[in-house]
């Protein structure tokens, strides 16, 4: 007769964990962003520089956007891998209330959130799959 492997459940309990993790840190990344508005914002200016791995990182120093036809500019804290040049485009989002206070970034609100959504699902289904497969199986040798 087999009895339960609790450790092997607390492990499957832990990826399910993480899933809530995701999928909550996804649901909160989507609603940060209510308050602000997205528009497009063009380099003007970039620093570059060879990163710890050998490779060409690029910050863009000043962007420039325009909100109800007044011409703002901002800079990103993040280094890019991704090649960018003068009058490339990026994402800024802007504070309603505040265009000057802005986020900076080259991949869109909803893929982020999605993605993270997206592998806390799965992780969680996958815990509760194995879980529930486990449990199956020890009953089923309990049975023979």
């Amino acid at each position: 007769m087999q009895s339960v492997n609790k450790s092997l459940i607390l492990g499957f309990v832990i990826i399910i964990l993480i899933g809530v993790g995701l999928l909550i840190g996804g649901i909160v990344h989507l609603d940060s962003k209510k308050n602000l508005i997205e528009t497009e914002g063009y380099v003007v200016s970039i620093y570059t520089r060879i990163g710890d791995d050998g490779f060409k990182e690029y910050k863009p120093s000043a962007l420039r956007y325009f909100v109800d036809g007044v011409a703002y500019e901002t800079s990103s804290v993040r280094w890019f891998k991704q090649p960018i040049q003068m009058g490339d485009t990026m994402t800024v989002w802007y504070k309603k209330d505040n265009p000057r206070e802005t986020v900076i970034s080259n991949v869109s609100n909803e893929t982020m959130s999605l993605a993270l959504m997206g592998f806390g699902g799965v992780l969680i289904v996958a815990g509760i799959a194995l879980i529930c497969k486990y449990l199956y199986d020890v009953k089923r040798r309990k049975k023979v």
